[in-house]
């Protein structure tokens, strides 16, 4: 089968002493690609590898997909391509001398870890018995910087400022050249240069709210931004661009408004995340961080919106605390979390992974020895 991954790539099988196989998958986000999460997946593999000698591990990329239309489509296309490499992984492994299933470990940034925790849940749905163990046999969902309860009102109300800047540059440097600046309706104004307006008591407040309305609200203003660069005419192209880039992915984007869904989705991950029974999972978000800057942003900013302290995944959501003198906002950040230069915590990252996957094959192993020891009484 076609795959985008470094799997395997030393050319060498299991050993003697390896027992067990580790496939690590990575899952882009909205708009990403296969190289979002950069040398990322390598650093892993080799940390993993390392520390767990008797495991065999391999890292695969799930191949750019569309982020456009109903997300069950691309769970749907998801959980076929996790089956048939699940097969071929185990096929190969056991050629090679090693046993056992394969333990599958799915990573995904942004709507991405959307995507592989609305992938585990339908296949704990489609269980024939609910003892039955999962197959692909998943132990851990690890998610980067994945809004399971959407995005923070803040992501818009800081993106929104900062477009309101380069609107005023396009417009003082239009005035400059021309004497006046077009409007998007063809008429002029004057002249005058202005610093960028204030933001009104309204304002502020629908967007210190964290509700669906102010994310609706905030967006249609992000757009109206956009639209008021393009007065720019060399930024035309991109703004046409920006039209259809929304249209065509609006239909995806929306499970981030949808409230019930949302939800669901982070209880049913609840209801999964180890408590005993033998087919739970290892559960991590790390979500990006970026500690206050007074005065401009004295409290402190995330671009996903945090569950409640008393939700019982709430231990499981890790912050990756970003240096602001580095980081320009939310979204670079969190378009930053797999690059060294941009993130700060990207090496203590890489160990937090790797203890999860430790965590999830500790649990592994004791169920593989439990279920032995059944068998030879």
């Amino acid at each position: 089968m076609d795959s985008v991954s470094d799997s395997d790539d030393d050319g060498l099988g299991p050993g003697p002493a390896d027992k067990d196989l580790v496939v690590i998958v990575y899952v882009h986000g909205f708009k990403g690609t296969d190289v979002t999460f950069e040398q990322f997946p390598e650093r892993i593999k080799h940390l993993v590898q390392t520390t767990l000698p008797r495991v065999k591990v391999r890292s695969e990329v799930f191949p750019v997909y569309e982020t456009k239309g109903d997300l069950n489509h691309a769970v749907e296309r998801f959980v076929d391509w996790l089956t048939e490499l699940t097969v071929h992984a185990e096929v190969d492994h056991a050629q090679a001398g090693g046993i056992g299933k394969a333990k599958i470990v799915l990573c995904g940034h942004s709507m991405g870890g959307l995507l592989i925790a609305d992938s585990v849940l339908r296949m704990q749905a489609h269980k024939q018995h609910p003892e039955e163990l999962l197959w692909p046999r998943v132990i851990a969902v690890i998610a980067f910087d994945t809004p399971y309860l959407g995005l923070h009102p803040h992501v818009f109300k800081n993106g929104i400022t900062k477009y309101s800047g380069h609107i005023e540059t396009a417009r003082t440097v239009l005035s400059t050249v021309f004497g006046s600046t077009e409007t998007a309706s063809g008429s002029s104004t004057p002249t005058k240069t202005e610093s960028p307006p204030a933001t009104s008591a309204s304002t502020s407040s629908f967007f210190s709210l964290p509700t669906r309305q102010s994310l609706l609200k905030a967006s249609a203003v992000a757009l109206g931004g956009a639209a008021a660069v393009g007065t720019a005419y060399w930024r035309k192209d991109d703004i046409q661009f920006g039209w259809k880039w929304v249209s065509d992915h609006a239909v995806f984007v929306r499970n981030l408004w949808d409230d019930t869904g949302m939800k669901n989705r982070l209880e049913g991950l609840a209801g999964m995340v180890k408590h005993g029974q033998r087919d739970g999972i290892i559960y991590r978000n790390f979500y990006t961080h970026l500690p206050p800057f007074p005065p401009q942003h004295p409290t402190r900013r995330t671009f996903c919106l945090l569950p409640s302290t008393t939700h019982p995944l709430w231990p499981f959501w890790k912050p990756v605390t970003f240096d602001i003198s580095k980081t320009e906002d939310e979204v670079a950040s969190h378009l930053g979390m797999f690059n060294p230069r941009s993130n700060m915590s990207f090496y203590e990252l890489g160990l937090d992974v790797v203890k999860a996957v430790h965590e999830a094959m500790e649990g592994v192993t004791q169920e593989d020895q439990a279920e032995q020891d059944v068998e030879m009484d």
